[in-house]
């Protein structure tokens, strides 16, 4: 295909690919090393997050106290759970006055302790390099989500430099084995850059949503209390004839139970202040999709629902929600195939960035020659 502008395009692309195709390449391996966090994680830290069943699953609130009790003085911010495996440990996010962050894992069967480690673990930092390009918020995730417009411009140009001529699209995907050095460093730059091309510009895509339109982590308190619902029975409240008071762990959990029947609590929330709330994140049963999740939020007193967050249909514009553009960003909207070709397609981008400086520098040094 013979394109307009074709010189301009290829200026665009080979520079922008020069100054900042290192930053491509560490966006790409941190992505693909978070496509697979959870298990990367499980493989690496056994002994945190894996547990052996052994008697009934402890309450919450005393899987909290428990992170509290080996702790003095640092308040507990959520627990999680990745997933409804009965062999899942429980982990408390511990905030002490300063706002460190401390993981404490919990055996929810016997309450030991199974271990800590800082807030900024190692998966923990992969996510801040990813998000934010360990600037902070907000300026960092903003770099990235203006940097996401660059990139789709940038696969753009690449697939439309590589489009092949009609008839020579298998030729285009293959490697013809060629030895010379630049025709060779071409080909695995076509090749690697065309496979999943399309890939490239969906991860690029979904960032602005991701970035300015929420992350899926732990909201912060709403501004107003929204819809609300008729009062519910008292129990599992505490009595309504006694001033209010804060729900426990699992009062919260329970009353929002009913909004997600069938479902297990893969995160409770506990936000202290005026404006506290709670929120419990419910998935159905064997997911942890963030597009499956429901997200129950109440006030820290109880009493009533502010807001319910349920999981909603797919459509084309569905691109622009946070929770399935998550999912389309990690390859998860497929399932396992899916994350397998992000995963794959993450790891492309530095074989992309080293072929194309090859390319560029055996140009220039073949020139000078």
């Amino acid at each position: 295909m013979v394109i307009k502008y074709r010189g301009v395009w290829m200026t665009f692309h080979r520079w922008l690919g020069i100054v900042l195709g290192i930053i491509i390449a560490v966006l790409g391996v941190s992505g693909s090393i978070l496509v697979f966090e959870q298990e990367i994680d499980a493989a690496l830290n056994p002994k945190l997050l894996r547990v052996e069943t052994s008697g009934n699953f402890q309450s919450f609130g005393a899987i909290v106290a428990a992170a509290v009790d080996a702790h003095p003085g640092w308040q507990a911010r959520y627990l999680q759970r990745h997933g409804d495996d009965p062999q899942t440990s429980v982990m408390v996010m511990l905030r002490d006055e300063s706002t460190s962050e401390k993981q404490v894992f919990i055996n929810p069967y016997t309450l030991a302790v199974l271990g800590e480690r800082s807030g900024m673990s190692a998966i923990a930092l992969v996510r801040h390099i990813h998000g934010e390009l360990l600037m902070g918020e907000p300026v960092g995730s903003t770099i990235v989500g203006v940097f996401s417009f660059l990139c789709v411009a940038f696969f753009t140009a690449g697939i439309l430099l590589w489009w092949p001529a009609k008839g020579s699209l298998r030729r285009a995907l293959t490697l013809s084995g060629n030895a010379e050095p630049k025709r060779m460093m071409r080909e695995l730059h076509n090749v690697f850059g065309a496979w999943p091309a399309v890939f490239f510009l969906l991860a690029s895509i979904t960032v602005p949503p991701l970035v300015w339109m929420g992350s899926g982590q732990a909201p912060q308190p709403p501004n107003s209390a929204g819809p609300t619902r008729a009062e519910r029975p008292t129990s599992p409240l505490p009595d309504a004839a006694a001033p209010p008071q804060p729900l426990t762990w699992d009062q919260a959990a329970a009353f929002a139970a009913s909004e997600a029947p069938g479902q297990y609590v893969g995160l409770i929330l506990r936000q202290e202040g005026p404006r506290g709330i709670y929120m419990v994140r419910f998935w159905p049963a064997g997911e942890t999709a963030v597009s499956k999740q429901s997200n129950i939020i109440m006030p820290l007193a109880g009493g009533r629902i502010i807001r319910v967050q349920r999981p909603a249909p797919f459509t084309p514009a569905s691109i622009y929600k946070t929770e399935f553009a998550a999912n389309i960003h990690s390859g998860a909207i497929l399932g396992v195939p899916g994350r397998l070709v992000m995963f794959a397609a993450g790891l492309f981008l530095p074989v992309l960035f080293v072929t194309g400086l090859l390319m560029w520098w055996l140009g220039r040094r073949r020139n000078v020659a």
